[in-house]
């Protein structure tokens, strides 16, 4: 589970203007990117993220990865990510991520963060999920 929030985390900070060097940041986002990212993720600005949201955002980021646009991402797409976080998102273990499998791995966060399970996230839930890890 910490892979897969991590690579989240991740994913959501790419996109927004704050986070673009790597797939994985070496320390966790701060509460500033966090927010920016919630943000960007927002589409409807309505102060929620659901999950039609929260897809559409990985979605994007993986397009944006995925530099070959073969529809999967390797690990030479994300150099920055170990082996082990790598196969921990690469359940079928054919040594590449398909959007199946990266949508997969992060709809267990938007339920995990949702706490008042309401269907949608709000950044506090997001804020105390990621203080939870």
């Amino acid at each position: 589970m910490k892979a897969t929030k991590r690579l989240f985390c991740a994913a959501a900070l790419a996109l927004s203007a704050l986070y673009g060097a790597s797939v994985l940041a070496a320390d966790p986002p701060t509460e500033a990117e966090l927010r920016a990212a919630f943000d960007k993720a927002d589409v409807n600005s309505d102060g929620h993220v659901d999950v039609d949201e929260f897809v559409g955002y990985f979605v994007t980021l993986f397009g944006t990865y995925d530099t070959n646009n073969d529809g999967f991402l390797t690990p030479e797409e994300l150099p920055d990510v170990s082996q082990e976080e790598f196969n921990d998102v690469d359940r079928n273990g054919d040594g590449k991520i398909s959007l199946g499998e990266g949508i997969g791995a992060r709809i267990v966060i938007f339920f995990d963060s949702d706490t008042d399970r309401n269907g949608v996230m709000t950044f506090e839930e997001l804020l105390a999920y990621e203080n939870s890890q």
